[in-house]
């Protein structure tokens, strides 16, 4: 397994870049759709406003604290 907080960011580009490639062919052999930036955007997006949700209901004290990621603990 790689550490990539060691790893320098030429290689880190390199293995993205690899990874990529290696899911546009699997994506050409099964016939799907290569995703857009627009398609990567609107996933930011979506976390994004997941997070700020969680946050936002964590401080109104009815949801689950957001730093405490699967822990389950609630604000009373």
């Amino acid at each position: 397994m790689i550490s990539y907080d060691v790893v320098c960011p030429e290689q880190r580009l390199k293995t993205a870049t690899e990874l990529i490639e290696k899911d546009d062919e699997a994506r050409d052999i099964l016939g799907l759709q290569k995703p857009t930036l627009l398609d990567f955007q609107d996933i930011s997006l979506k976390h994004t406003m997941l997070r700020d949700s969680a946050k936002t209901l964590f401080k109104l004290g009815i949801g689950e604290d957001p730093g405490q990621s699967g822990s389950g603990s609630k604000r009373l």
